[in-house]
């Protein structure tokens, strides 16, 4: 994950050293947040981030995203010390580029403080919560083709929204989403 430029770790210090074309389209740091994104993944960052940048690049506007890990503190800590910085590649017969991309806000680890994930997410100045969903998150059965029973500790997030509402905003005091019965096929 770590991008080296020279011998040096991408962060804000070198990206006067990448050519005017490799650099963020919004100056890192300076977009405020106005999206939630739970997951940190590589599906992310490669199209909602690069795409939300160069919206907020061309129009203005403060969308910037602060993006959520589940699981790991990997990939949070490796974002944090290059300055929420990452480089995207795009390949095509054209050839290929390389861009630093400053989308992200900021980076947090939600297993290690979960109330200040439902702060950020019940800020007023959020105004969109994003999600995405890959075949990881829906552990199905294969035998019932249904998702799998809910862990003690849930994994993915459709696990952890299921297992328990939100505290402090909107939906404190509901009950927990119980469980579905799994639909009969018609065929």
């Amino acid at each position: 994950m770590a991008v080296t430029v020279g011998a040096s770790r991408l962060g804000l210090g070198v990206l006067r050293q990448l050519p005017v074309e490799a650099r963020p389209l919004v100056r890192p740091g300076t977009v405020p947040a106005g999206v939630v994104h739970l997951g940190l993944g590589a599906f992310h960052r490669a199209h909602q981030a690069v795409y939300t940048e160069a919206a907020v690049g061309a129009a203005g506007g403060d969308w910037g995203i602060v993006a959520v890990a589940p699981r790991s503190t990997a990939l949070v800590e490796a974002l944090a010390a290059q300055d929420n910085l990452f480089s995207v590649s795009t390949l095509s017969a054209a050839g290929s580029t390389t861009r630093v991309v400053g989308a992200l806000s900021g980076v947090r680890h939600a297993a290690s403080d979960p109330e200040a994930v439902v702060a950020l997410l019940a800020d007023p100045a959020v105004r969109v919560v994003t999600l995405t969903v890959t075949e990881k998150a829906y552990q199905l059965d294969p035998v019932t083709a249904s998702c799998a029973r809910i862990r003690r500790s849930p994994r993915t997030w459709p696990a952890a929204v299921r297992r328990r509402p939100c505290r402090g905003c909107c939906c404190a005091g509901w009950p927990p989403v119980p469980p579905r019965t799994p639909a009969r096929s018609p065929w």
